[in-house]
């Protein structure tokens, strides 16, 4: 008769849990007494920290022209606090600053990593695992080191906190330069431009005699006026001498020559191509005024760009200089008086609860073997017939 696999009953397996009791009291008590002598040979660790609140980032940059200086730009378009935060963590994060730590504090010796095959990689991990770097809600940055002399562990995190606010000035001070010889160049070119525009403007008054368009105009359609008011009145006196003189005569003949003078007077006006007289060229007026008005619009130009650039060139120049504090340590590192780990007791209790359900998971699995060993016996049988 071919068996069937049987599950025990939760009764059974209580009273199988209950009848091996002893054995589990008995488990329990070794993994107790090993834990304890495990954890009496940790060494106790003690953690140093120091408590860090970014300083309005130095910043160079379009804020300037809102009055609030550079420092806020960063801060009030890309992320403020926030981007500070993972600047500090970067920067105390990376490898440079690992291997600056590691020789300062000589951690090969300390970790016992020097005679490994590759004794700064592990050397980097073990310090990894022995600090923290953590950014706040609120906006402080908290620096942990933990490490067996809490002297020690202190003296690291003063070390950090030195090494993150140099990292953060010459880091300010390359982006101050960069963007001043930015400024300095675009400024340059600027003079550059409005000389080159004023040699123009030099060159196109000396061509064309125009010094101030509109004025100039005003000045020669008053002349060109006057000449005309000239020509009628002599037209209407040679009007009347039609009437009472003969052609022959020397005041008919005077007044015809004036009439005539004026005319041509008025026609040269029109037409002036003499460039040493300062009168405008009338048929070229339309090309002159947009020659004229497109150098002025474009030293104005300019000059609006020189105004914006001068003070963003001084203030960067000023903050190339400048040497702040990158972070306020709100909470200087102490020396700890007490350790901060191993957790010895709850290293004892959690082996003594692991151990505990290990023991019954397998006295579990035993009660399933037991009761279901003819099964088991002819589904063996069953795999080495086939």
């Amino acid at each position: 008769m071919k068996s069937k696999y049987q599950s025990p009953s939760g009764v059974q397996i209580i009273r199988h849990l209950f009848s091996s009791f002893k054995t589990i009291i008995i488990v329990a008590f070794i993994a107790a007494v090993g834990s304890v002598i495990y954890v009496l040979t940790l060494n106790d660790v003690y953690r140093s920290s120091a408590n860090l609140f970014p300083s309005e980032e130095r910043s160079v940059g379009l804020d300037i022209l809102s009055g609030r200086g550079l420092g806020a730009l960063t801060g009030g378009l890309i992320g403020g606090r926030n981007r500070d935060i993972d600047r500090l963590y970067v920067l105390l994060n990376s490898e440079s600053s690992k291997r600056r730590v590691i020789e300062e504090f000589n951690l090969m010796e300390v970790y016992e990593t020097a005679g490994e095959r590759w004794p700064m990689t592990i050397t980097m991990g073990e310090l990894e695992d022995n600090t923290s770097f953590r950014g706040l809600q609120e906006g402080n940055f908290i620096i942990e080191v933990w490490d067996e002399d809490p002297a020690r562990a202190k003296a690291m995190v003063e070390f950090y906190v030195q090494l993150v606010s140099d990292l953060s000035i010459e880091l300010a001070g390359v982006e101050a330069r960069n963007y001043r010889e930015f400024i300095e160049q675009r400024y340059n070119l600027s003079l550059q431009t409005i000389d080159d525009l004023r040699n123009r403007m030099q060159v196109f008054q000396e061509s064309y005699g125009i010094y101030e368009l509109p004025e100039q105009v005003l000045s020669n359609l008053q002349v060109i006026a006057d000449l005309m008011a000239r020509k009628i009145e002599a037209q209407a006196r040679l009007e009347v001498f039609n009437e009472t003189l003969s052609p022959e005569n020397d005041l008919y003949k005077t007044t015809q020559i004036e009439v005539n003078v004026l005319d041509q007077q008025i026609q040269n006006l029109y037409k002036n191509s003499n460039q040493e007289q300062f009168l405008i060229n009338f048929p070229e007026l339309p090309k002159i005024a947009s020659e004229y008005y497109k150098l002025l619009q474009d030293i104005e130009v300019e000059i609006q760009i020189q105004k914006v650039l001068l003070p963003l060139y001084e203030q960067a120049r000023l903050e190339e200089q400048k040497s702040l504090p990158v972070v306020t340590v709100v909470d200087p590192p102490q020396i700890a008086e007490k350790k901060d780990r191993p957790f010895r007791s709850l290293i004892v209790i959690l082996s003594v609860l692991s151990a505990g359900i290990l023991i019954k998971l397998l006295l579990i699995i035993q009660l399933h073997y037991s009761l279901n060993r003819a099964y088991f016996k002819e589904l063996l049988n069953s795999s080495d017939a086939n």
